[in-house]
């Protein structure tokens, strides 16, 4: 019931936080990727592992301390989600442009990537199907073809 609730909640709404996956998993959520802003995803927030160049998300509290020069989740204190949502959506503001332009990018690149394969499936659909009958049972125009080297 409280599920139902937070989805219809964030329904449509670009969702602005650090390692999101793990509170949408806990939720047992699911939420669209182009409308999620993830600090802990976000290519330029993030850190190359070892040799590699496999990039690694870095900790919340040390991008605020990075970006923001302010310090959060200090030791002794009591943590708190509202001030780790608040560093979130800070991050976040700070580079708003640039992530929203990439953002528009790859919603774009989707669209045609997905707009081509539905092209490549018509093209498909139009060509009749190897060692396959058509409807009236005859061999369809491939199966009549001698194979190469054979007339």
């Amino acid at each position: 019931q409280v599920q139902g609730w937070v989805q219809e909640l964030v329904r449509d709404k670009i969702l602005v936080g650090h390692n999101l996956k793990s509170d949408l998993r806990a939720l047992r959520l699911a939420h669209p990727w182009f409308d999620v802003r993830d600090t802990a995803k976000y290519e330029p927030f993030m850190k190359t592992r070892f040799e590699d160049g496999i990039l690694w998300p870095r900790k919340l509290k040390d991008l605020v301390r990075e970006k923001l020069q302010r310090d959060i989740q200090l030791p002794g204190y009591a943590h708190s989600p509202v001030e780790d949502a608040q560093a979130a959506m800070d991050l976040y503001k700070l580079v708003r442009r640039k992530w929203e332009k990439a953002m528009d990018y790859k919603k774009k690149r989707t669209r045609e990537i997905i707009e081509g394969l539905g092209k490549q499936n018509n093209r498909d659909k139009r060509l009749p199907k190897p060692n396959k009958r058509n409807k009236q049972g005859k061999r369809t125009l491939r199966d009549t073809q001698p194979p190469p080297g054979e007339s």
